[in-house]
């Protein structure tokens, strides 16, 4: 029980901490598949304890609220849908639908099927037909207003016409951008910066957020409605969802023509079908249908749950994929040492993005696989994230007779032995800052703007200093002379003189900032923070005992292990030593 407890708490942070890259950085690691996956999972795991209680964070809608822009109420929640993959969970669907209509004398309900567009939800306000109003998502409760970049997109009319019109009314919709705008965009990126927006989603939400409405014009976005949130009464009231997106297309309103009405499970499966042909010579992407129930006074008493409509659903494509082949396997060395196999591939393109390499996760995956320089793989990009390999081509393995790649003994780095100290599929070097690859990216976490920050002291001068074995340990910051900096490229005499004079003024800190610092596994910021309050001090610290820590809120057996493993070495009780002779401490 104990065990599955502490399974759900790890699954839940890493939800949540999902629905964050998504929703508020528009930077997803994961595809919607997977993403629904962990929550299947977590289903499970509350289902075998007994545990019926929504957990908090499943009724949060869409993202945190950008500081840049200002926010605006809905005048009704916005709540993202349900999603689906299989026939199996579309039947169960229809089927609860069906029973709700029958327990309540209703006529058998019809389904208004449309396209489920990749793109950035957007609620706008009209009163007496003007448009006055425009937001995101946001928490579901509240969006943030971006009614200056709206005004620009050509694709929403700034007036409405026709009869009908309520005096006050809410449109929802996606904003979203063509996949020609978006390769000339990310080509223009690239040029420029060397940076590229990873799927058209992302560009499409980053430019809905600008600052700047110049920038968003040249993005040339567009948007599609799908439903209304709030209206004053019509005169003339539809019962029908499929009859409400002919009266917003009357009003001027751009809905998208491919749409249809459906009595059961095979003629939706049916469209699905045909919109999963159809999806590749589309102007824009979709990864999906949206399945709604077509009678608005069923919709009504059907209702909602704390995130979803409970009268739709969208239905989602299984992932795309490309054939293309392993041209070498490269085993990188991680912050913490983790040793991870990343393949890289013969360049091949998925919707406009180029796909050169993709990670192999661990030993036993590799060993699982068999991986092998040569062989033909099959790469899918679920939801248009992160790639993955999802087929091999064996028979090409056979007649090539192509030979396995072996996972190292030793750290490609450092040459110390490679090892599994906690039990994982991960094997990892342990020499910390002795490894040119751990040590650059431990400076680089150690001052970094949650540990010890000190302005100026970015990545690429950290980088240029290990490269020039100018610094080998945080210590070797603080001793730092003007000779050490004038030989680094673009460093001039002033900025040389301010990061000297900030390394001398930020030798004040928490003891929790310094200990989260280390990037010591599985000691992040919470649990510095606890540490820290138990200790006291940093003398404490240093002389705990395993029985102790387990006291310590948020710590068992393993994080105490793993703890007294780091500090426990002879070269991280040196480092900490003549680190805490500089420092002051002061309380967190």
């Amino acid at each position: 029980m104990k065990n599955v407890k502490k399974k759900i708490k790890k699954l839940e942070r890493k939800i949540c901490y999902h629905l964050y890259l998504y929703h508020t950085l528009n930077k997803p690691k994961i595809s919607d598949l997977e993403f629904d996956f962990l929550i299947e999972k977590l289903d499970i795991l509350k289902k075998k304890i007994g545990i019926k209680k929504k957990f908090s964070y499943l009724n949060k809608i869409g993202s945190s609220l950008s500081k840049k822009l200002k926010t605006v109420k809905h005048l009704t929640n916005m709540l993202s849908l349900e999603s689906i993959n299989s026939i199996e969970k579309l039947e169960y669907f229809i089927k609860k639908i069906i029973t709700f209509s029958k327990k309540n004398n209703l006529k058998k309900p019809e389904f208004c099927c449309e396209l489920k567009f990749d793109g950035v939800a957007l609620s706008l306000i009209y009163k007496h037909g003007k448009l006055i109003g425009a937001s995101t998502r946001g928490n579901g409760i509240i969006g943030e207003n971006v009614i200056h970049n709206v005004y620009v997109i050509k694709s929403i009319p700034k007036k409405l016409v026709g009869n009908n019109i309520p005096k006050l009314l809410e449109i929802r919709g996606e904003v979203i951008i063509h996949k020609d705008d978006f390769i000339r965009l990310n080509q223009s990126f690239r040029n420029k910066k060397g940076d590229f927006f990873s799927n058209s989603r992302n560009l499409a939400a980053g430019s809905l957020r600008q600052l700047d409405p110049i920038i968003t014009k040249k993005r040339n976005l567009s948007f599609y409605c799908h439903s209304i949130g709030f209206y004053t009464p019509f005169l003339k009231f539809p019962n029908s969802h499929f009859n409400f997106l002919k009266l917003l297309d009357s009003w001027g309103l751009p809905v998208y023509s491919l749409r249809q009405l459906c009595f059961n499970v095979k003629e939706i499966v049916s469209f699905y079908k045909e919109v999963k042909k159809k999806r590749s010579s589309l102007k824009f992407e979709i990864d999906g249908i949206v399945i709604k129930t077509n009678s608005i006074d069923m919709q009504n008493k059907l209702g909602f749950s704390s995130k979803f409509p409970k009268w739709s659903i969208a239905y989602k494509f299984p992932s795309k994929k490309k054939i293309t082949s392993i041209l070498n396997i490269n085993f990188n060395v991680s912050r913490t040492g983790l040793i991870i196999p990343v393949a890289k591939l013969k360049p091949v393109f998925i919707d406009g993005v180029e796909i050169k390499k993709v990670s192999l996760y661990n030993q036993k995956n590799m060993e699982k696989f068999g991986f092998c320089i040569g062989d033909l793989v099959t790469i899918c990009r679920s939801g248009d994230v992160i790639p993955k390999i999802v087929d091999i081509n064996v028979e090409n393995r056979k007649k090539n007779n192509l030979k396995p790649i072996k996972f190292p003994i030793y750290c490609p780095s450092c040459n110390s032995k490679i090892k599994n100290k906690f039990g994982d599929n991960f094997l990892r070097c342990f020499s910390g800052f002795e490894c040119v690859s751990q040590r650059e990216r431990m400076l680089i976490h150690f001052f970094s703007k949650d540990a010890l920050y000190i302005r100026g002291l970015g990545k690429n001068i950290i980088r240029k200093l290990v490269d020039k074995d100018i610094i080998f340990s945080p210590i070797d910051v603080f001793n730092l002379k003007i000779r050490d900096l004038v030989n680094l490229n673009r460093i001039g005499d002033v900025s040389i003189k301010k990061l000297l004079y900030e390394i001398s003024v930020s030798k004040e800190t928490t003891l929790s900032r310094f200990l989260y610092a280390f990037g010591i596994k599985d000691i992040g910021k919470t649990v510095s923070v606890n540490l820290s309050s138990h200790y006291k001090n940093i003398e404490n610290l240093m002389n705990s005992k395993f029985e102790d820590l387990l006291l310590v809120k948020k710590i068992g057996k393993k994080v105490a292990s793993n703890f007294l493993s780091f500090i426990n070495k002879e070269e991280n009780r040196k480092i900490i030593y003549s680190l805490i002779k500089i420092f002051k401490f002061k309380n967190n």
